[in-house]
């Protein structure tokens, strides 16, 4: 990944996750999940969503809203 995406969050959570990302593609944002999860057991680690850097604030905006 380049210096053009940034981590907006990081969640242990991928259910939480993926809601993000959905609901920030649903907001014409592009996002990926970036998984850093042990493959072995699936239990130890966490996900990141990533997006380009000029929808950083006004994704941490939206997320912010949601969690309202």
């Amino acid at each position: 990944m380049n210096n053009n995406w940034v981590s907006i969050l990081s969640s242990e959570d991928q259910f939480k996750i993926e809601i993000v990302t959905q609901m920030l593609k649903n907001n014409k944002i592009d996002a990926v999940i970036i998984n850093q999860k042990d493959s072995s057991y699936n239990l130890f680690g966490f996900s990141s969503v990533y997006v380009r850097r000029e929808h950083a604030k006004k994704s941490i905006e939206l997320i912010q809203k949601h969690n309202e």
